[in-house]
């Protein structure tokens, strides 16, 4: 014969497991702010970047798997741009998109310079700017959400 719990000492359990239910739907409905997750992506791409130069530069990465960082990287800063300029802003917000889109073209070009020159003497010179650039699209990026 198996024991059973008596139903009164299972409703404290059903309790809990009703509030922790609600609280987990109540999460999926919180919506993230594009702005703040698009520039958080280029952010990334941009670190992405610089990372993959410095490791290349220490020799500490293959030629072709750095120039496969870098394009991905730039695909990133591509998507986002084109992201960025899509979405519809109001506010303060405006005003963060319209600086992150200048960001974002300045990380692109670097990109580019990064990919033309992979292992050139240059490379500590766009490990600095891609990572200026990367510093600036996170600064942004908290700027979104604070202006949400």
């Amino acid at each position: 014969m198996r024991w059973r719990r008596p139903v009164s000492d299972r409703r404290p359990l059903a309790v809990v497991a009703a509030a922790v239910l609600a609280v987990a739907l109540a999460g999926c409905g919180i919506a993230k702010d594009p702005l703040g997750v698009t520039l958080g992506d280029a952010s990334s791409a941009a670190s992405s970047a610089a990372l993959a130069l410095e490791q290349h530069d220490d020799g500490r990465l293959t030629k072709a798997a750095a120039a496969t960082m870098v394009d991905d990287a730039r695909t990133e800063l591509a998507t986002a741009g084109k992201q960025l300029a899509e979405l519809s802003t109001s506010g303060e917000q405006t005003a963060v998109q319209r600086d992150a889109l200048d960001v974002l073209a300045r990380s692109v070009q670097h990109v580019h310079e990064a990919s033309a020159d992979l292992g050139s003497s240059r490379a500590r010179d766009l490990i600095d700017r891609l990572r200026a650039d990367a510093d600036d699209l996170e600064r942004l990026e908290q700027a979104a959400v604070d202006a949400r």
